[in-house]
């Protein structure tokens, strides 16, 4: 936290920009929007582990369940980048979760408040952390269903974190949508939605941002006519990469119907 302060401090303060926010840029942790980069420091500390196997090192780095008691023992690791991967593999077992959900580090906890073998309990105890960052990771917890988020939105919680929530129905995130309380993340947010729908798709192109495009075509709910509009985007990469996703429907069995093509 030291480091984040001064972080803050340098940039308020009006020193030169380069210079000033340089050991922020090259921290894995970012003062305003969390961890960024916890791979690099993880890395550097299981370096130092030749117990640990070359092939478990590559699994847990890759986000692979390796076995739940090294898990475990790498939770208690002192590198608080190797404690946030230890959140986001997807064996960690629940008591591991629940130790490192009273963290004392803003970025793991905010890693390990959307894991899905959290508990409730502490779920809810993430969800009143002082850290914002860590409440709306806590929005993303498949453990909410989906008359849970609708009550947690109009009570006025951040839309574009309950957006990020695989239980969020359509509706829900079309009134989040039409509201206009979301951050600039809600337009990543809907296009990676499980629960995308040519209504949401409409509501992400009319957003403009190319990165949510991409999303788009990421996501295996694309409808046909949203993929093939994006085919004629006027951006050559989003194009291109549209052609590409239409070519590997193609190939899976997933064809697109066009006019005048058998």
């Amino acid at each position: 936290m030291t480091h984040w302060r001064n972080c803050s401090r340098r940039w308020l303060s009006g020193l030169v920009l380069t210079g000033a926010l340089a050991g922020c840029i090259n921290d894995a942790f970012d003062p305003w929007l969390g961890p960024r980069r916890p791979r690099e420091g993880a890395e550097r500390y299981l370096a130092t582990r030749p117990d640990v196997s070359e092939s478990d090192k590559y699994n847990f780095l890759q986000r692979q369940p390796i076995a739940p008691e090294l898990l475990a023992d790498l939770a208690r690791s002192p590198s608080r980048d190797t404690r946030a991967y230890v959140a986001m593999n997807p064996a960690t077992p629940a008591d591991t979760l629940v130790a490192l959900a009273g963290d004392p580090d803003i970025g793991v906890r905010q890693y390990t408040a959307p894991h899905p073998s959290l508990p409730r309990a502490a779920l809810l105890r993430l969800f009143a952390d002082p850290s914002a960052l860590v409440r709306d990771a806590a929005l993303a917890s498949p453990v909410w269903q989906a008359e849970e988020l609708w009550t947690l939105y109009r009570q006025g919680h951040a839309g574009a974190a309950i957006a990020g929530n695989p239980n969020a129905p359509a509706a829900l995130l079309m009134a989040i949508a039409r509201s206009g309380r979301g951050s600039s993340l809600l337009g990543y947010q809907l296009a990676r939605s499980p629960q995308l729908t040519p209504e949401i798709e409409a509501f992400v192109l009319a957003s403009g941002s190319g990165t949510d495009k991409l999303t788009l075509l990421n996501n295996p709910r694309l409808s046909c006519p949203t993929l093939l509009d994006l085919a004629k985007d006027p951006e050559p990469h989003i194009a291109q990469r549209a052609r590409e996703t239409f070519e590997e429907r193609d190939g899976a069995g997933r064809r697109c119907r066009v006019k005048g093509r058998p």
